[in-house]
């Protein structure tokens, strides 16, 4: 027992000290390597957190489905062109691009192939300006591009630009064709920084009134115009209700015996301010706003009606009339032409 007492009471000393020691040491070497690790872990916890902000933060300013710039990256670059601009560096043109009759590719194709049709000129429009920051797609089938040009090269470039996304897209199999219509803003011949989007897309929308492919200046004439076309619109939605519409009977003769075999039917709107309005005028405007498809049902059954009162007077006659391709689209169009 004294032996025992005098073990354990005596001085650390001998042998096993530096065993000791080093079991001490591992246990460090161990505790310092896992803090290590630990901060190690957090570090690349931070990285990826920062990582995900930034890939979120750049989501945010970007077209989800074509991956383009939105309106507040756009505005953010057009007000760096614009200082440039002013401090006499570069030129400055906003142009805004529209895909003509887009609607129909969506309605006979459906929204897949519009989506993707849409993704293509995305890529042509930046391939174009070069720098993926200053297109956006600023609608569904419209699209704004800033180009370091002047009023002198604006038209060359835009109709470069209309050729370009006017080639054939290819998309699932199918070759489709659309053709755009471009509006031209020169900064700062065509107004303020603020204005120039609104410009652009002024003489846009004049292309498209115009029947489309091609590209447009603008010209403070044009919001005269789309405040006429505003107008015009609100009393097209009445015209009917209002019997404004009539139809004028185009004869057609027979070569041989020159005799009047049918008529056409021609439509017109008798405006009660404006007078006689050309189908040319009114009816592009209806097939845009969802208007058509009353109209010339309309249509359909005033022919028939007078075909039946001729027929009643001892005439028949066959009646010929123009359908709109958005009605060809309607399933109820033959049960439509039946009832009337």
């Amino acid at each position: 027992m004294a032996l025992l007492g005098t073990d354990i009471t005596a001085p650390a000393t001998g042998p096993w000290l530096p065993w000791a020691l080093a079991g001490s040491l591992v246990l460090l070497v161990a505790a310092v390597v896992q803090a290590v690790r630990l901060l190690r872990s957090r570090q690349r916890l931070v990285q990826r957190l920062t990582q995900a902000n930034t890939a979120l933060s750049e989501l945010k300013q970007r077209d989800p489905l074509t991956g383009l710039a939105n309106r507040a990256e756009f505005d953010a670059q057009l007000d760096a062109a614009v200082a440039r601009a002013d401090r006499g560096l570069v030129p400055l043109t906003v142009m805004v691009l529209g895909l003509d009759n887009f609607r129909a590719v969506n309605d006979t194709w459906g929204p897949r192939v519009g989506d993707a049709l849409l993704v293509q000129a995305a890529e042509r429009a930046v391939a174009f300006a070069g720098d993926a920051r200053r297109v956006a797609r600023s609608s569904g089938d419209e699209f704004m591009l800033l180009l370091d040009t002047g009023m002198d090269g604006a038209t060359v470039q835009a109709e470069l630009l209309r050729q370009r996304v006017s080639q054939p897209y290819l998309v699932e199999g199918q070759t489709l064709q659309v053709s755009a219509s471009i509006g031209i803003a020169v900064y700062p011949d065509h107004g303020s920084r603020p204005r120039l989007p609104a410009h652009a897309a002024l003489a846009m929308r004049s292309v498209k009134l115009g029947g489309g492919s091609g590209h447009a200046l603008w010209d403070p004439a044009m919001s005269v115009s789309q405040r006429e076309q505003a107008e015009l619109l609100q009393d097209l939605r009445q015209a009917l209700a209002r019997h404004e519409f009539q139809l004028f009977y185009q004869p057609k003769v027979d070569a041989h015996s020159l005799q009047i075999t049918a008529a056409e039917a021609l439509l017109r709107w008798q405006h009660p301010k404006r007078g006689m309005i050309s189908p040319m005028t009114f009816i592009p405007l209806a097939e845009r706003h969802g208007l058509i498809a009353d109209i010339g049902l309309w249509v359909i059954e005033e022919a028939c009606r007078q075909a039946a009162q001729w027929r009643e007077d001892g005439l028949r006659m066959r009646i010929a009339v123009n359908i709109s391709g958005h009605q060809l689209r309607r399933d109820d169009l033959v049960d439509q032409s039946e009832a009337s």
